[in-house]
Formats: C-alpha cells, sequence, structure tokens
C-alpha cells in the first residue's frame, strides 16, 4: 500500500512526459519537494536523525510497526520468526537519498539507526503484561 504523499518512479527516467516538478525523485520513488524542505527546517540533524524522519515521510506508521530492514532472521532471536520487510525500494531510496545529502560513502550506520527505529517502534505496540 503507497501512501498519498510518496509515488515509485517510472522505471525509464526519460520517458517522463507530464514530470511534476514539485516532487523529488529519491532513487526509484517520489516524495514532495514541499515535506522534503519542512524535514530541511529546524535544527541541524544528523544523517541517522534525517533519515528516521525520512523514512516516518514515506512509510505511514501502520506499515512500520512489526516490519524489518530486511527481512531476515535475527542472529539474537533465532527463536522468533522473522519479521516481514519493508518495501526494499522505498527503503533503499531512504537511505541513498540520505547517504548522497549528506555525503556518506558507507550506508551501515544509517541501516542500524533504521532497524533500531523499527525495533522501537514494534516496542511501543506491545501491551504490558
Amino acid at each position: 500500500m503507497e501512501d498519498a504523499r510518496v509515488q515509485r518512479a517510472p522505471e525509464n527516467p526519460g520517458a517522463q512526459a507530464e514530470g511534476n516538478e514539485d516532487e523529488e525523485d529519491l532513487g526509484g520513488i517520489k516524495v514532495s519537494r514541499a515535506l522534503l524542505l519542512l524535514l530541511d527546517m529546524g535544527p541541524t540533524k544528523s544523517p541517522t536523525v534525517y533519515a528516521r524522519e525520512l523514512l516516518r515521510l514515506v512509510f505511514s506508521s501502520e506499515e512500520l510497526v512489526g516490519k524489518s530492514i530486511t527481512g531476515k532472521q535475527s542472529n539474537a532471536h533465532k527463536d522468533k520468526p522473522a519479521k516481514p520487510q519493508l518495501d526494499p525500494v522505498r527503503v533503499n531510496a531512504v537511505i541513498s537519498y540520505t547517504c548522497k545529502k549528506f555525503k556518506l560513502l558507507k550506508e551501515g550506520p544509517v541501516r542500524t539507526s533504521l532497524s533500531s527505529l523499527l525495533n522501537k517502534e514494534a516496542s511501543k505496540e506491545k501491551p504490558c503484561e
């Protein structure tokens, strides 16, 4: 399910007869330039904080709950089933856009931060027993 704030970019970028200048192509998806400007406003953000906020723009809260970046089994919790993977096109777009914006050479810290965000979102949803 795609959010109204986000659209997939066309397969052939040169074939944009109706290209919308109000949208930024993040690398596979398009996001409103106005939303990106809002994200850029305010206090200076680290790359990981920026990526977390951008992920929240690209995915709804419902889409984030109970998901993971990779969809793979956790090494720390082999007894628990693997969580479903978030849409890899949108996740990779968020990561690559953040790395490009902040001139990062490695994606690792950004991926780790997003995984941590998803784990915290999942723990918020668990009822107290």
